[in-house]
């Protein structure tokens, strides 16, 4: 995946070349991935590509040799900056946004990092003051993982480059483990390996070297927007909504590179889809699923109401997960579980379409409210015991598949670990202490952004990011300041997202929703009810008419049939298998029993148990026992070939 890494060693260390070459290699998963690299006393800084963004050849050093800068990603609105470096007497080399950072920094240290506005990583070795800097955009969109320890401190977009290295041992995080069963996903800045730690949102760290000091700090804070816009009224918060997000997608489609969609039937990506089609009429979208599921259905229709140029990736059956099992546990690391590797089996077709997926991320968030509809028992707590209480609730049980009950889990850990399960609760607790600073209406918004959008939604990213690069229309500063500023209510079940899909895009609105099989109503209580009778109705008359109405089931992939089925061996290979039953950290027994509770198929969305622990294994394997991939993945004669395009 794109990212900046590198590693200071100690001027001592002649080996750091060979080191940073190591961890390089560990990420260079395709052929077309662009590498630059710098080596100095102790040093060694490098950037990994794709090919899209950045394409200039790194790093951006200045005159004197002192800054080194290397940098990933793309940063918007940079003309101000450039006009006032040029006005204080200071001219870029070229256009590339590494040169325009350099020169920002050697001018006024960092106190620039509030004004930039994109998705990027960057870091600068500052040779005078010995001192290493690394900074990440407000949404930390891309990863970057770090490690210190004993005078080396090494940092890397992918976790296998850090492990790489000779010098660094993983030992397991056992409050991680305990997250990822419980939550299936990691919160705060964990990683599976101890001593391993993500780098936060708008975060600047330092690493002092002449100190082997290392200290991270936000340069912002996404407090005091609340009720900025509380006085408007509700059409004028639509307008301005869809005028800033019209605004966003025109900036990122307007630049040369092939713009791209995966499109589903729900909200976020058909509004990009209709605001994207005034300057790209035959816009590339996919969309992948099985045949007559919901998304497949309706996504055909919004393309064929715009002109987008659409493929179908279908989903016949399941054993494109396991052909691709491998795949999505060294892109990933184990960081998401495997039921979320939908879309893995199109990127190399996409690749051939696309320069950048403009991506739907934080539109149901933003604009949709979606945390505070899954969870309003949590925004309403009346005090932190009970916020952390709900919080725990609905990160086990509700934001993701399912998840372990309170009595299932304490038969699931061994004696020697029964204090797993009372880790992930308080380590959920502390980690929502730190978001009592905001207010009570809008902690549950930032708790959610980061600890669920930013630590399992854009883990989806990695698979994607190996092929083509994303942007983020809903992430725009502008229309995340203004929504953030405006009451609550309107954001509530998409009230305000709907409002706009409904203004800027009627004839859009006309198709209907994956969610709940019904089109972008206006207000009022009796359409809803009117389209459910006439769904209905179809239903009813389906069978005696030769299915002359369709009604699309809601499913574009059955992870939990096809365990039972199609994945069936390889779940067994994973799950069932000496190696992992031996562990010690899960009761056999009990591992036993909730897999033929699933083969039963007695109760829905058991697969919220197991997926958890088949990544969890998946990644043990890879990085504890340090098993190939292959083998790690368990990949095995049914992984036969991915769904071919419809």
């Amino acid at each position: 995946m794109s990212g900046v890494f590198g590693i200071y060693a100690g001027q001592r260390d002649g080996c750091v070349g060979l080191r940073l070459d190591a961890m390089a290699s560990a990420m260079t998963h395709r052929p077309w991935y662009q590498l630059d690299t710098h080596v100095g006393p102790g040093l060694g800084l490098g950037r990994l590509g794709i090919g899209v963004f950045n394409r200039r050849k790194q790093p951006a050093v200045s005159e004197d040799g002192r800054l080194v800068c290397f940098l990933t990603g793309e940063l918007y609105q940079t003309e101000p900056l450039r006009r006032e470096l040029r006005e204080a007497g200071t001219e870029c080399r070229n256009d590339s946004d590494e040169e325009l950072v350099l020169r920002l920094y050697a001018l006024r240290g960092l106190d620039f990092l509030p004004r930039l506005e994109g998705p990027f990583v960057a870091c600068i070795w500052d040779a005078a003051s010995r001192r290493l800097l690394i900074f990440n955009d407000r949404f930390a969109r891309y990863p970057l993982f770090y490690a210190h320890s004993r005078g080396q401190f090494r940092f890397a977009p992918e976790l296998k480059a850090i492990c790489g290295d000779g010098e660094f041992e993983p030992q397991l995080n056992m409050t991680a483990v305990a997250e990822f069963v419980r939550f299936q996903r990691f919160l705060g800045d964990k990683t599976l390996l101890d001593g391993i730690r993500l780098l936060k949102p708008a975060t600047v760290l330092r690493y002092e070297v002449a100190t082997d000091a290392l200290r991270c700090e936000p340069y912002w804070e996404p407090l005091g927007q609340a009720a900025r816009a509380a006085n408007l009224s509700f059409d004028d918060a639509v307008a301005e909504t869809g005028r800033l997000l019209r605004r966003s997608i025109e900036r990122l489609t307007s630049d040369g590179l092939r713009p791209g969609l995966y499109l589903s039937g729900g909200l976020d990506s058909r509004t990009i889809l209709g605001m994207a089609s005034a300057q790209h009429p035959s816009l590339p979208t996919v969309t992948y699923g099985m045949r007559g599921s919901a998304d497949v259905v309706y996504a055909r229709s919004l393309s064929k109401r715009t002109g987008s140029l659409h493929r179908w990736f279908e989903f016949v059956d399941g054993n494109w997960v396991a052909h691709h099992a491998a795949q999505h546990l060294v892109l990933t690391e184990g960081l998401q579980s495997w039921v979320h590797m939908h879309g893995i089996n199109t990127v190399t077709s996409a690749r051939e379409m696309m320069d950048c997926n403009l991506s739907g991320i934080g539109g149901d968030h933003f604009l949709g409210g979606r945390a505070y509809d899954l969870l309003p028992e949590a925004a309403g707590a009346a005090d932190d015991s009970i916020f952390e209480a709900r919080l725990f609730h609905g990160w086990s049980r509700i934001f993701s598949w399912p998840g372990f009950d309170e009595g299932e889990a304490r038969l699931l850990f061994t004696s020697g670990h029964s204090d797993l399960n009372h880790l992930a609760f308080e380590s959920l607790r502390s980690e929502a202490a730190a978001y009592r600073k905001y207010p009570a209406e809008r902690r549950l918004d930032h708790w959610a952004w980061w600890n669920h959008c930013l630590r399992l939604t854009h883990v989806g990213a990695a698979f994607l990011r190996s092929h083509i690069e994303m942007r983020y229309p809903y992430c725009d500063y502008a229309l995340v300041d203004f929504v953030g500023g405006l009451p609550l209510h309107m954001r509530r079940e998409a009230r305000l997202h709907r409002a706009v899909i409904r203004r800027e895009l009627p004839a859009l609105a006309r198709v209907p929703t994956a969610s709940d099989g019904l089109p972008i109503l206006n207000g009022g209580a009796l359409r809803p009810l009117v389209h459910r009778a006439l769904r209905a109705g179809r239903g009813i008359l389906n069978p005696h008419l030769g299915g002359m109405f369709p009604v699309p089931n809601g499913l574009y992939a059955d992870y939990e049939l096809w365990l039972r089925s199609d994945l069936r061996h390889w779940g067994e290979r994973v799950l069932l298998d000496d190696r992992t039953l031996s562990r010690g950290i899960f009761n056999p027994d009990f591992v036993r029993s909730l897999w033929n509770w699933h083969l039963s198929g007695n109760q829905l969305h058991t697969i919220g148990r197991i997926a958890p622990l088949m990544t969890l294994e998946m990644a043990l394997r890879l990085f504890i026992d340090g098993l190939p991939v292959d083998e790690a993945a368990a990949v095995g004669i049914e992984a036969e070939g991915a769904a071919a395009p419809a």
